[in-house]
């Protein structure tokens, strides 16, 4: 049966401190018999997936009732998606038994885990199979005489939008990593790479993030000439979003969760994987705590908590 909309309009139960009344009450549920052909191992309750909305609400719920009926119809196991207004109770809905699995970004898996024992075991993959990925990165204008981060002492820099990985949280991890201090620089939120990218070069800014995917757009569409500027500092490479497990899952079902996920045929995954800026995406790809461990560090170097994300 196709996934339908359950709309929630009195609180459902606790969930520390807060009640589902306080997430966006929406969920999309993709039904079949609720048992996993593999171990019959699917939960009474079904497999409920947290998701956090970000851009058009309507796009959102399509994208993810396409990915939960691909999953429920290869588990025989009913896949209700659970769309929250924040990054926090997502978290919270998790660590309280809410939620089964969970789409986060790297540095929401990074927080999360701390908390409690996540375990990422897929992320979105490119049509060649390789795992899709970011970085983030510093530019200058090649004549400024800037060379590294350290020398951006008391120079402008123009970010994206706060919280944002590559925009946001790891430039502010290279200046950090440089010795420089909070005030050392003087930095300003664009709202977005792109904005970023231009306030670079309409002078606006003497330095500027520009993230891997922004840089790729820009040169594509001859936007950006590399020639008149300089890359004084690069991330290493960030994995896209993971799907995670929550610690009480069982090594069983979340094993069929991580097989089927991997298999799940691309036009599934599509609508999925362009609201995580994975386009064009192929198939989900296995990841472990290994591939992000560049996001721990950065949350543990930062002091950075869910207030940030």
């Amino acid at each position: 049966m196709k996934a339908t909309r359950v709309h929630h309009t009195t609180p459902i139960r606790a969930i520390v401190g807060l009640t589902l009344a306080a997430l966006v009450a929406t969920s999309l549920s993709a039904c079949t018999p609720a048992s996993l052909a593999a171990g019959n191992v699917c939960p009474e309750q079904g497999i409920r997936f947290g998701v956090q909305p970000s851009g058009d609400s309507a796009n959102l719920e399509g994208a993810y009732t396409a990915l939960a009926d691909a999953m429920a119809e290869e588990l025989d196991c009913s896949v209700v998606v659970r769309i929250f207004d924040s990054y926090a109770h997502t978290v919270d809905a998790m660590e309280a038994g809410e939620l089964e699995i969970a789409q986060f970004s790297a540095l929401g898996y990074a927080v999360a885990s701390e908390k409690m024992a996540v375990t990422p075991v897929a992320t979105f993959g490119m049509p060649n199979g390789n795992l899709s990925s970011y970085s983030a990165g510093i530019w200058v204008a090649a004549d400024s005489g800037i060379t590294r981060p350290g020398q951006l002492a008391g120079r402008t820099l123009a970010l994206g939008a706060k919280g944002s990985a590559s925009g946001d949280i790891l430039p502010r991890k290279a200046l950090a990593d440089a010795n420089l201090a909070a005030g050392d620089v003087r930095i300003s939120y664009s709202g977005g790479h792109v904005a970023a990218l231009d306030a670079l070069t309409s002078g606006s800014a003497e330095a500027a993030e520009i993230d891997s995917r922004t840089l790729a757009a820009a040169l594509a569409d001859g936007s950006f000439d590399p020639d008149d500027y300089r890359h004084i500092w690069e991330s290493g490479v960030i994995p896209d979003d993971p799907i995670v497990m929550a610690p009480e899952v069982s090594e069983e079902l979340s094993e069929a969760v991580s097989d089927t996920l991997l298999n799940v045929a691309p036009a599934a995954i599509e609508g999925v994987a362009e609201h995580a800026g994975v386009t064009p995406g192929g198939r989900m790809v296995g990841v472990n705590d290994v591939a992000y461990a560049e996001a721990v560090d950065v949350v543990d170097t930062l002091g950075i908590d869910e207030a940030n994300l």
